[in-house]
């Protein structure tokens, strides 16, 4: 399209990429988050009361963890993010590129704040407890409960509620789930009969529950931890994934909302070129004043 002068008028096909004050801040926003995180696992659980009677739920044999904290976090950051990077190799699609990077970081860190706050101020006992507490299995015939184990065990057994491994495998595998099957389509009419995609998108959840119910198979969590850190965890990605892309059953839910945003300016733009080649205003001078109200 020209103007009056033949110069030629361009009109951007792709949506510009976010301002650098934008991802200032969603970056300096996420750091912080994480460091409020970080912070809390340092900090002390609250002593819940144990009476003696109660004592048979928390007797249970101290075993090694089945999924180590030390392979499960990296693996919750760095399997969307995999994920992320594939499909911008594959679409060169930046814009999707920074949502979806926005959305998951947003997703775990907001699951590690609330994680940990609920077992600060819960203080359930694990079901090892007892030999975190008393490492040589006496239990002290005054009834005490001064517990004579490591402190940082001692601590780290009283923040059973909710289970920290279920809500960071459904936070991050479960944001896995929601990205491809948005991608592929599989839950509106585009997708339908798409097998390879149901079955590959499922694939993380799958991962996510063996995780959750390996933590009541080690004896490190109550059955009732897994099932609400889990809840937690899909939960959190959900709402962050909802902030930045459409319902998986819309039949553009691939693209992030911010996208459509600016495919709509440039619609609105290009509607408003005259067959002269002449701009006209997007508001005109009676319309200024009035189109805040």
């Amino acid at each position: 399209m020209s103007n009056r002068n033949g110069e030629i008028m361009k009109t951007s096909k792709e949506p510009e990429q976010p301002n650098c004050f934008n991802s200032f801040f969603e970056i300096a926003l996420r750091i912080v988050v994480f460091i409020i995180f970080i912070h809390l696992e340092c900090k002390p659980a609250f002593k819940r009361v144990i009476l003696p009677e109660e004592l048979w739920m928390y007797k249970y044999p101290p075993t090694a963890d089945y999924v180590p904290s030390v392979f499960l976090l990296p693996a919750a950051f760095v399997v969307p993010f995999t994920v992320i990077f594939i499909n911008y190799l594959i679409n060169h699609d930046r814009y999707d590129f920074f949502q979806a990077n926005n959305a998951v970081t947003l997703s775990l860190g907001l699951n590690g704040v609330i994680t940990s706050l609920l077992k600060i101020a819960v203080g359930r006992p694990r079901p090892d407890f007892f030999y975190r507490c008393y490492p040589d299995g006496n239990f002290p015939t005054n009834y005490s409960m001064e517990c004579t184990g490591n402190t940082r065990e001692v601590n780290e057994g009283r923040k059973s509620f909710p289970s920290g491994h279920s809500s960071f495998a459904f936070a991050g595998f479960g944001f896995v789930f929601l990205y491809i099957a948005a991608k592929w389509n599989i839950f509106n009419e585009k997708g339908r009969g798409n097998t390879l995609g149901l079955v590959t998108s499922i694939v993380p959840l799958i991962v996510a529950g063996l995780v959750a119910i390996s933590r009541t198979c080690d004896y490190h969590h109550h059955w009732e931890d897994v099932v609400i850190g889990s809840f937690i965890g899909m939960g959190i990605t959900y709402i962050c994934y909802r902030q930045y892309y459409p319902s998986l059953t819309n039949t553009h839910s691939g693209k992030p909302y911010k996208y459509f945003k600016k495919v709509e300016q440039c619609s609105v733009v290009k509607n408003n070129i005259n067959h002269n080649g002449e701009t006209k205003p997007l508001i005109n001078e009676n319309e200024k004043d009035s189109k805040w109200i």
